[in-house]
């Protein structure tokens, strides 16, 4: 058989009588010898130790027995622990030796896996290993968890607008500038993707933290992560992340931790944040941020169906145009409604015209009238009064579960299947009343309502697709068109 010797001997083991180098070579040889083996190469590392696999001729031997050239069949050692000190590497390299049909001899122990005994040790290694490696694991959590609780965010991995220096988050004063702007951005009515075409912009990119190109997940990543405001997530579920497709949204309470780094943003500015992505995550596809600012407010005077945008290609002396239209939703569908095309335009305009009507006369009281409002307000208080209800209900259910188990009634696996249902639904009960309580919180009241309407048309002129479709949506519930071009308003 083909053989290859490896010889180890770190710097303490240097003067010790039989672990010297030439003492190694010299047992090794008569082995070989006496097997009947050649020995083709050898491996010799002085003043190594064997903590890892990190070592030059070490790291010389997995290539060479992965590339498979050389034709070795066996590895000798003088003893075990020449090779390694850990169980995880010792089988990671005996995988490696068993995949590549190679074996290992140690010359002074019982360690041979060319026999039936041999195999039987891999066996044990791997079961070693197996439990080197949940015991690890459990340490690792263990002093994550401590790392938490103490406000220091477990991980290496930099978040963009931070830095870690000496294992604290300290801010990155340019990144953190692009984190205001994109929030600023959000806050302004544009969407995420447009977003990341300003950080894309090829006139003057912004560089992300990978120097990858920006995208709409990695600004969502940005805009829903609380680390920003000085607190961070840690302790979910893998499974949890992925159900929700993304790594902040539907958080319960006991993920959430103050952090002991500095805040980028105002607890405002990023609750703000949240209510305003949760109200475009509601809108019916494409509405965010479509060319049509009516659209999800705009409805059928005849059937009540929504009106969503078309266009058409018309001809004229000068060639070809496009024309912007609304068509009720309803008019295609076999019971199709009769409501014809409506001129984009002429419709968007009507609004502006109406809007800057009330502003000038005793129509006022539309906007201030707060008969409404306080209507809804009480809608939302009975709501608030009803969820806290059910968690109030929840929370004494689970106490009962409890108390069952204390006594024996019913057992552990149980009583985590019955805990586990009501904490799910604790969670979503607990995320409606934080929703309820942002959109009475964020409000507009009547007087930001008139000088949003006194400056319509100052603003309308200069803002984006988004920003009007704000507008429209911060004014209005419904507005019906008929037929004839007339129009019903119906504020917020």
């Amino acid at each position: 058989m083909q053989a290859v010797a490896y010889i180890r001997v770190s710097t303490d083991e240097q003067a010790k009588e039989g672990y010297s180098v030439p003492a190694q070579k010299e047992r090794l040889e008569a082995f070989a010898k006496s097997q009947g083996w050649t020995i083709i190469d050898y491996y010799m590392e002085e003043g190594q130790s064997a903590k890892d696999l990190n070592r030059p001729e070490m790291q010389r031997l997995i290539d060479d027995i992965k590339k498979g050239s050389m034709g070795i069949e066996v590895v000798l050692v003088y003893r075990l622990d020449r090779l390694t000190r850990s169980v995880l590497d010792l089988y990671k390299l005996l995988k490696l030796f068993d995949d590549n049909k190679v074996a290992f001899r140690s010359v002074t122990e019982v360690y041979d896996t060319t026999t039936a005994m041999g195999r039987l040790f891999i066996t044990l290694v791997a079961a070693l290993a197996q439990w080197e490696r949940e015991n690890l694991a459990e340490r690792v959590r263990m002093g994550m968890a401590e790392m938490a609780r103490q406000g220091r965010r477990p991980g290496t991995k930099e978040p963009y607008g931070y830095n870690y220096v000496d294992g604290s988050l300290i801010v990155n004063k340019t990144e953190a500038a692009i984190v205001k702007k994109i929030f600023d951005m959000y806050m302004r009515g544009y969407g995420l993707r447009t977003i990341v075409k300003w950080l894309n912009n090829p006139e003057h990119p912004v560089p992300s933290k990978t120097g990858r190109p920006w995208y709409e997940n990695t600004v969502s990543y940005i805009i829903t992560n609380p680390l920003y405001v000085g607190k961070f997530v840690w302790g979910r579920d893998p499974a949890e992340i992925k159900k929700h497709k993304t790594l902040f949204r539907a958080v319960a309470p006991e993920y959430i931790y103050d952090g002991s780094h500095e805040a980028i943003l105002d607890n405002d500015t990023w609750e703000q944040a949240q209510f305003k992505l949760k109200k475009r995550k509601n809108m019916p596809p494409r509405l965010a941020s479509s060319n049509y600012p009516l659209t999800g407010v705009l409805k059928c005077g005849l059937c009540g169906a929504g009106m969503c945008g078309s266009i058409s290609t018309q001809k004229n002396k000068s060639g070809k145009r496009k024309v912007r239209w609304y068509k009720c939703g309803a008019r295609d569908h076999a019971l199709g409604c009769t409501m014809k095309y409506m001129r984009a335009e002429t419709v968007e305009e009507k609004v502006l015209e109406y809007l800057s009507s009330i502003t000038n006369s005793s129509d006022l009281h539309i906007l201030a009238d707060t008969s409404l409002r306080d209507k809804g307000n009480s809608k939302e208080q009975e709501e608030i009064a009803s969820v806290n209800k059910e968690i109030k209900e929840l929370t004494a259910k689970k106490k009962k579960w409890y108390d069952a188990f204390e006594v024996g009634v019913i057992g552990i696996d149980d009583l985590r299947e019955r805990t586990k249902s009501i904490a799910d639904k604790e969670v979503f009960l607990r995320e409606r009343l934080s929703e309820i309580e942002l959109v009475e919180e964020f409000s507009w009241t009547p007087e930001e309502r008139f000088q949003m309407v006194k400056n319509i048309n100052w603003a309308w002129d200069r803002a984006t697709p988004e920003e009007r479709k704000e507008l429209i949506r911060e004014l209005f519930e419904k507005i019906s068109i008929f037929p004839t071009g007339e129009m019903e308003y119906e504020f917020i």
